[in-house]
């Protein structure tokens, strides 16, 4: 059975996703925290926020779908299998059979 951690190591876009999210908010509540009404609290806020919606959606989604990965591999059954035959097919890729 496949534990969450292990997944979650696995997740290059989770991990992408909660750095940008950290990040985001760390900007923003350095842009709440130097509010003097200046352009660069203003940029920061604004940095801030963008980075915190990419990294909100990279790591919300990257999140649902390690959940769903985790919970198919958590109820499944292993099966075992034996090949039987290999037939050729009528495919063809650049008019080569395959």
């Amino acid at each position: 059975m496949t534990s969450l951690l292990r997944l979650a190591r696995k997740s290059l876009l989770l991990w992408f996703g909660a750095a940008f999210l950290a990040d985001g908010l760390v900007s923003l509540s350095m842009g709440v925290v130097r509010s003097d009404g200046t352009g660069t609290a203003l940029a920061t806020l604004l940095v801030g926020g963008v980075f915190a919606l990419i990294g909100a959606f990279f790591f919300f989604t990257n999140a649902h779908r390690l959940g769903r990965q985790w919970s198919i591999l958590k109820t499944g059954d292993i099966g075992q299998g034996t090949v039987l035959a290999i037939v050729p097919t009528s495919t063809t890729i650049s008019r080569v059979r395959q």
